[in-house]
């Protein structure tokens, strides 16, 4: 592997961090996939510690194929966001407008 690759790997986890937050899958260089929480992380390695079963993983960055954070779609707080703007636009579009310019106040509000 080459010392680029590397230093991405070793980016990647630092910007994931450390603790029970820092949930990640990585990929190594044979094919070997983990998954768990970054523990600890040091200049040539970090330990990834599968949150079921306690075991712990140490992986050279050199290793590394692939670093990620599981789950890299939309957070239930942005699909809470964009439903809540959904839920909106219905309102506005079935009972606001229609109380409006079917009840006679054509006059103040253009339809």
């Amino acid at each position: 592997m080459n010392p680029e690759s590397a230093a991405k790997a070793r980016l990647k986890v630092e910007r994931i961090g450390i603790g029970s937050d820092a949930r990640v899958e990585v990929k190594l260089q044979d094919g070997t996939k983990l998954k768990g929480v970054i523990s600890t992380r040091d200049q040539d390695s970090f330990t990834v510690t599968d949150r079921k079963t306690g075991a712990s993983s140490v992986v050279r960055y050199a290793e590394v194929a692939e670093v990620k954070k599981p789950g890299g779609g939309l957070s239930t707080k942005s699909w809470i966001i964009i439903g809540s703007a959904i839920a909106g636009a219905i309102v506005v579009g079935i009972i606001v407008k229609p109380m409006f310019c079917d009840g006679g106040a054509q006059d103040r509000f253009p339809c």
